[in-house]
C-alpha cells in the first residue's frame, strides 16, 4: 500500500517540477480476480440473450454485447462517447482504436 502512496508523492512532485528525471512505477493491481471470456459456444449463446432478452436492460445488453464482441475491458466501455460510433454508408463502426472497427461479422452455425 505504500508503494501508491509513494506513486501519488512523486507525480506530485514531478507536477510542480520538484523532480527531474522521469520516475515509473508498475502499475496498480485491480485487487479483482482476473477472468477470461467464456468459450465460443456460450459466448454465442449470450449474444443471443442479449440480442434478444427484453428482461435484460438495454444499458447492460449493450455492454455485453461490447465485451463479447470486441473484446474491450469495463474501463474501455464506460469511457466510450457518442462520438465514437460513426453512422456512414458502410454501416456503424465504433472509434475503439486508431481506425473504427467495423460491426463484427455474423457468426455462422458450423
Amino acid at each position: 500500500m505504500m508503494r501508491f502512496k509513494a506513486r501519488n508523492c512523486v507525480r506530485w512532485a514531478a507536477r510542480r517540477n520538484h523532480i527531474r528525471r522521469p520516475v515509473t512505477f508498475p502499475p496498480m493491481p485491480s485487487g479483482r480476480p482476473y477472468r477470461t471470456l467464456p468459450d465460443d459456444a456460450d459466448r454465442r449463446r449470450l449474444v443471443h440473450r442479449f440480442l434478444h432478452d427484453d428482461s435484460v436492460t438495454a444499458v447492460d445488453r449493450v455492454v455485453g454485447l461490447l465485451v463479447l464482441l470486441y473484446g474491450q475491458p469495463l474501463t474501455k466501455i464506460a469511457s466510450l462517447t457518442t462520438g465514437q460510433v460513426l453512422t456512414t454508408d458502410e454501416g456503424v463502426r465504433l472509434a475503439l482504436g486508431p481506425a473504427p472497427s467495423p460491426y463484427p461479422h455474423r457468426w455462422t452455425n458450423s
